[in-house]
């Protein structure tokens, strides 16, 4: 039987491609923010604007 053992330095555990840790930074905040805009209350999108003509007007 075969065994193949990785090492795997600290700086790598956790992610899932191996990729730039930015790019997991961002994704794993984007996934926290995305669960966290389905808890929050609905956004009703010109609700209290009044005209969409006048938007950024007095």
């Amino acid at each position: 039987m075969n065994t193949v053992t990785r090492n795997v330095d600290d700086s790598q555990r956790g992610r899932t491609t191996g990729g730039d840790p930015l790019t997991t930074l961002a994704e794993r905040l984007g996934r926290r923010l995305n669960a966290d805009a389905a808890e929050s209350e609905p956004l009703v999108v010109g609700a209290d604007s009044g005209d969409a003509d006048t938007e950024g007007e007095p």
